[in-house]
């Protein structure tokens, strides 16, 4: 199977609809570093029509420009910049869209700094349905959060702080991007606890987790 820089995880998400059953409507993609903390059916049970549903990122990657190798327009991210660690895909949709050979044009025409997750928010742009931060939880929000409310161009979270504090009460998938807990479960520090034992005590509140990270 061909690579990007590498990455077999990368270059999966976007060939993925080419290997599942075509009798398969709707697909779950969740990465390595990711607690489920609901009944992930949960997840299938949401309206939406739309091809990809997934969550606006932490706003540590939006407003780049990605940069062609060859003579194509360059791309400008925008705030809408999603993160491909969560997507639930519709299969059929995808497949009629030619998604994947979108997806290819954009390898083979720019510079990458994020492998797929740049690739598919080529294609996407903003034409994706937005879930809720509760479905994609950065980790790192924990301890540098702000939301829009309190700054109108610099926010890295899509909602007001009031609606950030109630997610943060009611994660559904915890994501654990850049450091990961099973090498600095400390680095994450929340009002006094570590990552550690919030887990621990998301774990008592929801006996279908996995008994340890």
């Amino acid at each position: 199977m061909p690579t990007l820089n590498g990455s077999h995880s990368a270059y999966w998400r976007i060939v993925m609809a080419e290997y599942l059953p075509p009798e398969i409507d709707t697909c779950l993609y969740l990465d390595v570093d990711i607690l489920a903390l609901c009944d992930i059916r949960e997840i299938f049970s949401l309206k939406c029509d739309s091809t990809l549903a997934c969550v606006p990122d932490f706003g540590r990657y939006a407003n780049r420009i990605l940069k062609p190798i060859k003579n194509a327009p360059a791309i400008t991210f925008s705030k809408n910049y999603f993160n491909s660690g969560f997507l639930r895909i519709h299969l059929k949709q995808w497949r009629a869209q030619n998604i994947q050979e979108q997806c290819l044009k954009i390898l083979e025409n720019y510079h990458l700094k994020f492998h797929d997750q740049d690739i598919l928010n080529a294609v996407f742009a903003q034409n994706y349905h937005k879930l809720s931060f509760c479905y994609d939880f950065i980790a790192q929000a924990f301890g540098a959060s702000v939301c829009k409310d309190e700054s109108k161009h610099h926010y890295n979270i899509h909602h007001t702080r009031d609606e950030f504090n109630r997610i943060r009460e009611n994660i559904k998938i915890l994501h654990f991007c850049s450091e990961k807990p099973w090498n600095t479960l400390a680095s994450y520090i929340y009002e006094g606890q570590s990552s550690q034992h919030f887990g621990g005590n998301l774990r008592k509140k929801r006996p279908f987790l996995i008994k340890s990270y």
